[in-house]
This record gives structure tokens, sequence and C-alpha cells, in this order.
């Protein structure tokens, strides 16, 4: 296939899955240098995107105007809007459902392609859907996959083009501490408060951050602070940069860290497969099941049964924790 004048991605969200797509961006710029290449993405993650010299172009989708009666009249002048634009000759549905196969086709792209283990029937809508994948990929190798239908190479090198964001306000006043991000939109996948509590008493020497989406109903440790509802997403990817490590439920902050340094991220999964949807770095550990390993993306890896974090869960990775941070289970930080 020849290089394509013009190129759209359609990937709205969710924040770990745009994450999980930027190798498939980098890898067509590579190849494709000359492509005007456009990313319809979610008004919420746009940010995502600053600086990426792989896209030119970002449609905002904004997906929350959508809801309610009057969501379908927004949704209609929105469709209106992306039908004016000048059609790419080349449309990539990598979110692979119903509502982006619609606006694949919305597209007119003479060349529609899909992931063939896309669902709701939305490989109706494609052109192109029939190439080698399967579901026990993970989501970055299913998203590559869609390389060989346009005729382009594996990258050798994927690449996680990411803003560095800015820090937020009320920092604790020392240059390390722990990221604590408990919450996830994901059924069973968040941390109770009574194990968020004793997350933290384990801490009383190294300050802890709590950021993310959720509420606490009790006062945190003096060595804690709560950032909870007060960082933008630049924000949080400042945060995630600079913690000297990570602990996060499987969700999209855990994706942000997997992408800048594995090596300080534990990501704990209760009900998700690692394999699948965990943090794309071999460097990565995961909790999972009762225990802690290297992540492993193999196919042959294998899964524990599910288990909810409990207080002996939590008291084991604090513990584990304390022994790379502090070079034993008990002592002060070797920073």
């Amino acid at each position: 296939m020849f290089p394509p004048v013009s190129l759209w991605i359609v990937k709205p969200g969710s924040l770990g899955d745009i994450i999980h797509a930027l190798p498939c961006a980098s890898a067509i710029r590579t190849q494709w240098p000359h492509t005007q290449i456009s990313w319809i993405i979610d008004t919420r993650w746009e940010t995502l995107l600053e600086g990426n010299t792989s896209v030119n172009h970002r449609i905002l989708f904004p997906r929350k105007h959508f809801q309610g009666w009057m969501g379908t009249l927004r949704t209609i002048e929105w469709v209106v809007t992306l039908l004016r634009q000048e059609p790419p000759e080349i449309c990539l549905d990598l979110q692979g459902l119903l509502r982006s196969a619609i606006i694949a086709r919305c597209s007119r792209a003479k060349h529609i392609f899909g992931l063939p283990d896309s669902r709701e029937a939305a490989h109706l809508f494609y052109h192109h859907a029939k190439f080698s994948t399967t579901k026990t990929l993970h989501a970055v190798d299913r998203y590559l996959s869609i390389l060989s239908a346009l005729g382009l190479p594996y990258p050798v090198c994927l690449e996680f083009p990411l803003p560095s964001g800015f820090p937020p306000k009320d920092l604790p006043a020392s240059s390390n501490w722990i990221l604590l991000h408990p919450f996830s939109r994901g059924g069973g996948k968040s941390l109770s408060e009574a194990a968020i509590v004793r997350f933290c008493e384990h801490f009383d020497s190294l300050p802890v951050l709590i950021a993310g989406i959720g509420k606490l109903s009790f006062h945190l440790p003096s060595h804690c602070t709560s950032l909870l509802n007060k960082t933008s997403l630049l924000e949080m990817i400042w945060l995630c940069s600079n913690a000297s490590f990570v602990v996060s439920v499987d969700s999209g902050p855990a994706h942000v860290v997997a992408a800048i340094h594995g090596g300080r991220l534990l990501s704990l999964h209760t009900r998700s497969d690692p394999r699948l949807v965990g943090p794309y770095s071999p460097d990565a550990w995961i909790w999972q099941g009762g225990g802690i390993r290297r992540q492993n993306l193999s196919p042959r890896a294998k899964v524990l049964p599910t288990k909810q974090v409990g207080r002996a869960d939590v008291d084991y990775i604090a513990s584990w924790l304390k022994e790379r941070l502090y070079g034993t289970p008990e002592g002060s930080p070797r920073f």
C-alpha cells in the first residue's frame, strides 16, 4: 500500500486505551512520515497528545455532552461537523465498538480498517478486518496487529510519547514520596478505605500522596496528602513521573507509569488479566492473588485466582515495598 495523504485514528478513550494505542500511531508515522494523521479523541484525554509529533490534528469527541436527550441533538451536530471535513484515505478504528465503527464509516474514508475481534457487530462497517490477531494478545499488540493489514512492519522499538505535565499544588516538602492511586471505575478494582488507611500507617517516615477520582470519609495521617479530585490529567502525569514509587489499582495512571518507568510501579489486579490489560512493561510489578511478581506478557504466563486486597495483603504489599525502598522490611528510606 502506498503512503496515504491522510489517515484518521478512531480511539476516543479511555486513558489506558489511548496510551496503549500510542505505539501504533508512532509506528505509522515512522513508516509514513508525510501522512497527515488525525486522532478522534475524547476531550477528557486530548492533552495526552500534546507535543506528539505522530499526530497532526486532534478531532475532539466530547462524549459527556452526548448524554441525555439533549445529547442526541449534540451528537447529530457533531456528526454533521465531521461530515464537513475532507475524507481521509484511510481510517483505523482501534476502539472496536459499534459507535466507533459508525464514526469510522462517517469519515467516508476509501479504506476503513478495524480489529478482527471488534464487538457489537462493528465489523459490518469495515472494509478490512480480516488479518491475523488474537484475543490472547495484550491490548498494545492487538492495536499494532493492524499494521500488517497496512503492509507495515512491526516496530523494533515501541514508543509511548507522553507530555511531561506539571506539578500540582500542596505537594510535600520532601522530594521523595509514594503515590497511591486506590480508585477505579471498574467494579471490584478499588481499594477499601480500611486498606488505604492500613497502607498509609505503614509509611510514617515517607510522605504518601493519594490521587485520582474518589472520596474518603476519614482523616488521613499527618504524613499523607489527599489530592483526590484535585489534579488535572497533566498533573497526574507529573505525579506518575516523579514519584519514588507508585502503587495503583488497574487503571489509567498505572499505564502512565508503565510507559515512563515501569520499574517504579506495582499494579494491583483483583479481577483483570494483567497479560491482556496490565502494564505493558516487563519491569513493572504485579500483585495478583496474594502474590507479587514481575509482569509477564506471555499468553502462557500464569494467572492467579481473583482476590480482593485484604488487611493481610496490605501488610504484605507494604513489607515488599519497604524492602525495595529501604533495603529492609523496616527502616528508613535509602534515598
